[in-house]
């Protein structure tokens, strides 16, 4: 009979119905494979085979009355195989869900504290789960962090799969097992009684070792702020973080480790974890915004790294660390949020003696969980340190797994699956584990923290694909450029801005158009008339929602719904801004379905942005005289918004708005008129970039007096009555070819003249 260490009676202790302080995974693996056929009785002789492999397999604990003094693990006279080892079933037809509800019901419950530390599930059953063949079978396993090797990593996993399909010839026994006869409650109080006699100075021993483990986190608590400055901060108050509840929710999302790797081989210098936790941060920031709960400051999560030891040399040298990463889910651009990121987990000195990922895959080629279980392990022991070191509002594990075959009892492995138990304040916790060419991501929530979790696999995939559409041009990147130099286009269109006499004449038109439009309702009223979506409309620079009330009241009476951005003046981008037009457009989303985006001047940059970030969310965007190219020369008031904002700001937000060249993936209005006063017509004439669904529209008028303009009225209207689903561009019919133009007759024309000039 030994006892526990320290580290290892506080993982005990720490075990609740709540806070189950165990590791588990799943791995589904295909018996087809098996030579000689497989069964429950092949499967129990294997594990019967290695138990000797891992000695805690067999030991149970056994606490000192009182809690007088730590407790000890003794071999389990009563061990009893059928009880650890169990056969269960799927209901039919076996798919996924079926699947996930079994292995979050089990997971759930504590192990027993009266028996050795772990269990084994064999399911069988899983004819209907996508992307595993018919007949598939589960392996779930729960073991207690107090049992595993704070060295190693191993658990029963690591020591039941083999490189071969057929069994290795190991012994039932390498060694004789005896038993340990369980003393009584007085025996333990006596032992513990005579070890403080004859070791006085044991309890100021480990009182010593816990002033040391103090004093290191406090000073490791500021080296980490300060090597993370500027991107590490305090995290916002955004996942709950109260008392763990006991209803614990989990969902998976798999993709292809291979897609993963593209993103990585598109921005140099980067690593499949930078990957991975680009992706954790952007579909938290999506599932957030869905929510209607995305805060202003950047989520912070805690990242398990292995690392080079100070002490060790060689094959062994690994040591776990934790490394506090801002997410920086403020920034609305995917690539900018990669670079920050990028640079955040680098800053940190512990990430500088990251071991390589090669290195990792070698170590664990053939121990599927080894890695994973030290670092949920890791995480769990030093639960109030982390939480003295760096707060943080999730952690986020990624941990490579076997990449070549591996069996159990000759089944095949196919799909991995790590969880972590919830520590720190309710946080969620994300697993990511690859196995042959798959990533899995495995995120373990409480219902107080994440509610809805089930959509966070869905926020996962889309922002994978906004990534791979991000750097589909191959995007070149060198870490030491300033992020703002990101979004340069390969070409600039140069664009002159109107006319000073253009510009003098802007301010003396908007109220004749005002009264043009009160005299036109008669013939407005004749639009086409709206579904009642949702319809928001954006002001300009140094408008509000006043100069857009004229418009909202004309589509109310169309028969839509409207609302304003509700921001005030719009004096130019910031992050507050785009965080609070996001949250805008996530909760009018959420109420009332697919809105549509009408935006005036720099109000259209912003529609065009959020549609192309979000295109779920939206289901039209109109501008009206917007700018889409060389936007920092087609305007006249570019100067007053850089007087206003700052150099600094206004250069920032100039790369920002280059993207705008690129249309919305939704059916896109650009509305403009060759007499506006502020921004160039031939910045406002939208680059399609071969998309059918963009176009622009001529109409006669002034900058400022687009939003109700009655021209510029009526084409909204026409636009948001189109169907989703058969768009069409705007073609003018009977009267209306005496006001508009189409735009392939307006290029036609602009070409010619070039030619003759």
């Amino acid at each position: 009979m030994r006892q526990f260490s320290a580290a290892d009676a506080s993982l005990l202790v720490a075990e609740s119905a709540n806070t189950p302080m165990h590791m588990s995974g799943m791995i589904i693996v295909d018996p087809s494979s098996a030579a000689d056929g497989f069964s429950y009785e092949a499967a129990k002789k294997v594990i019967e085979s290695r138990l000797s492999l891992l000695k805690t397999s067999r030991e149970r604990p056994v606490s000192v009355p009182f809690k007088f003094d730590l407790p000890y693990m003794a071999r389990d006279p009563e061990f009893d195989l059928d009880y650890h080892f169990r056969n269960t079933s799927l209901p039919k037809p076996g798919d996924w869900e079926q699947l996930l509800t079994l292995y979050n019901r089990l997971i759930r419950n504590p192990l027993d504290l009266n028996r050795p530390l772990w269990e084994l599930y064999l399911v069988n059953g899983l004819d209907n789960v996508a992307g595993v063949p018919k007949g598939s079978l589960a392996l779930i396993q729960k073991i207690h962090h107090s049992i595993i090797d704070r060295r190693s990593g191993v658990d029963l996993f690591s020591v039941i799969f083999d490189p071969e399909p057929a069994a290795l010839n190991i012994p039932v026994e390498m060694e004789s097992w005896k038993v340990d006869r369980i003393p009584s409650d007085f025996e333990l109080l006596a032992r513990s009684y005579f070890s403080y006699i004859f070791q006085p100075y044991k309890i100021a021993g480990r009182l010593g070792d816990t002033a040391k483990s103090f004093f290191h986190a406090g000073a490791q608590m500021v080296m980490d702020q300060v090597g993370l400055s500027p991107f590490y901060s305090a995290p916002p108050k955004a996942l709950s973080n109260g008392n763990v509840c006991r209803n614990c929710d989990i969902s998976l999302k798999t993709f292809s480790l291979d897609t993963v790797k593209t993103i990585k081989k598109a921005i140099p210098e980067s690593t499949v974890n930078d990957v991975v936790l680009a992706l954790c941060a952007g579909a938290m920031r999506r599932y957030l915004m869905k929510q209607g709960k995305l805060p202003h400051k950047p989520l912070v999560a805690t990242v398990p790294i292995s690392i080079h030891s100070a002490k060790k040399k060689g094959n062994n040298d690994q040591q776990l660390a934790i490394v506090p990463v801002s997410l920086a889910t403020n920034l609305t651009d995917p690539l900018e949020r990669f670079d920050a990121i990028y640079k955040s987990v680098r800053e940190s000195r512990a990430y500088n003696k990251a071991i390589d990922a090669n290195r990792l895959m070698d170590y664990n080629q053939y121990r599927p969980f080894a890695m994973a279980t030290l670092a949920s392990r890791f995480a769990a022991q030093n639960g109030p340190a982390s939480r003295f070191a760096s707060h943080s509002n999730l952690m986020i594990a990624n941990v490579p797994g076997p990449q070549v075959p591996i069996y159990f009892a000759g089944a095949k492995a196919l799909l991995t699956i790590a969880s972590s138990p919830i520590l720190q304040g309710n946080r969620p916790v994300i697993n990511v584990q690859s196995c042959l060419g798959q990533m899995t991501f495995c995120t373990t929530s409480c219902l107080d923290s994440m509610p809805n979790a089930k959509t966070y696999p869905d926020c996962l995939e889309e922002e994978l694909d906004a990534l791979l559409t991000a750097v589909a041009p191959c995007r070149t990147r060198k870490s030491v450029e300033p992020i703002e130099t990101i979004h340069k286009p390969v070409s600039k269109v140069l664009v002159k801005p109107p006319s000073k006499t253009l510009l003098m004449l802007e301010f003396a038109r908007p109220p004749w158009e005002l009264g043009a439009h009160y005299v036109a309702q008669p013939i407005l009223s004749l639009a086409p008339k709206g579904d009642g979506h949702m319809v928001m409309a954006i002001p300009g620079f140094l408008a509000n929602d006043l100069t857009t009330k004229a418009m909202r009241m004309y589509l109310n009476r169309c028969g839509y719904q409207t609302s304003g951005w509700q921001q005030g003046t719009n004096y130019g981008y910031s992050e507050k801004v785009g965080a609070n037009l996001i949250w805008r457009v996530s909760r009018l989303f959420k109420k009332h379905g697919k809105i549509s985006l009408v935006g005036q001047s720099l109000g259209g940059v912003y529609a065009c942005e959020l549609a192309r970030m979000y295109p779920h969310m939206v289901r039209f965007v109109i501008t009206l005289g917007s700018p889409y190219a060389d936007i920092e020369n087609a305007s006249n008031v570019m100067w007053l918004y850089r007087r206003i904002n700052g150099k600094e700001h206004a250069k920032k937000f100039d790369y920002q708005l280059q993207r705008c060249r690129i249309p919305p993936p939704v059916p896109t209005t650009s509305v403009f008129s060759k007499t506006d006063g502020i921004v160039s017509w031939r910045s406002s004439d939208i680059d399609k970039h071969h998309n059918s669904q963009c176009e622009s529209v001529e109409i006669l008028g002034s900058h400022i007096g687009m939003s109700f303009n009655p021209h510029s009225l009526w084409v909204v209207a026409n636009r948001l009555a189109q169907a989703e689903a058969d768009w069409q561009p705007f073609e003018p019919t009977g009267r209306e070819k005496y006001f508009y133009r189409s735009h392939s007759r307006v290029q036609t024309r602009e070409i010619q003249g070039n030619a003759e000039r």
